[in-house]
């Protein structure tokens, strides 16, 4: 599953902002530092990464969103494959939310 066009939009701008943490290092990191509003998280991701993003971003209260597959989110961030980013940005993160939350 690709993510939405407008889910793909917003995260583009948000990474021309500067306002996104790409790969579980530098989301994990993030986390820790309590910079992260949203974590987005491919389907396909490893259970052990899944568990791990998911226990911090709880200890945060960061919302998760599950979407995308990694090679589709490795396509838009010109990688072979991207299982998880974060937004770093309330506004950013309540537009890809819309009524999710």
């Amino acid at each position: 599953m690709t993510p939405s066009s407008k889910l793909e939009s917003l995260v583009g701008l948000a990474r021309r902002a500067g306002k996104v943490a790409v790969g579980t290092a530098a989301v994990e990191e993030a986390l820790l530092k309590k910079k992260v509003r949203l974590v987005l998280l491919a389907e396909d991701v490893s259970p052990n990464t899944e568990e791990r993003v998911l226990r911090l971003a709880k200890t945060s209260g960061v919302p998760v969103l599950k979407t995308g597959t990694k090679s589709a989110w490795g396509a838009l961030f010109r990688r072979k494959e991207l299982g998880l980013l974060a937004i770093l940005d309330t506004n950013f993160a309540k537009g890809i939310l819309g009524g999710r939350e």
